[in-house]
């Protein structure tokens, strides 16, 4: 009998197409309970980019910019978050849940009511780089 996938082969399978529909958000409802919801466990995320933004700075490639963001974290000059693997896992997962509870939810108003804002399409991301 065949085992089925762990959940991080099951991700792992999923093809560029596939990876942006699941991380889609259907509707600008969603979008801001997404927000919303974020907000309330992380903070502000448009202060957390901001403050991104200014230690990072202007950069020529992404090997520079994990470097500078690598040497923000070591110096505490951003805030950051230390998580156990176990919660790293929970949180995942919760993650998951909520968002397959969202587009269960956003499917079923915008069938029955139609009362949802389209969102725009996701970015094209580009080919997924196998090492």
């Amino acid at each position: 009998k065949a085992s089925l996938p762990t959940l991080k082969e099951y991700v792992a399978s999923f093809n560029q197409a596939t990876l942006s529909e699941t991380a889609h958000i259907v509707s600008l409802e969603g979008v801001t309970l997404v927000e919303r919801h974020t907000g309330a466990l992380f903070g502000s995320i448009d202060k957390l980019q901001q403050e991104m933004q200014e230690v990072v700075g202007v950069v020529e490639t992404p090997q520079e910019m994990m470097e500078k963001i690598q040497k923000a974290v070591e110096s505490d000059t951003v805030k950051t978050l230390t998580l156990a693997y176990g919660t790293q896992r929970r949180i995942i997962l919760e993650a998951v849940a909520f968002g397959s509870f969202l587009r269960d939810i956003e499917s079923d108003v915008s069938t029955e009511y139609q009362l949802l804002t389209p969102s725009p399409p996701p970015p094209q991301l580009p080919p997924r780089q196998l090492s």
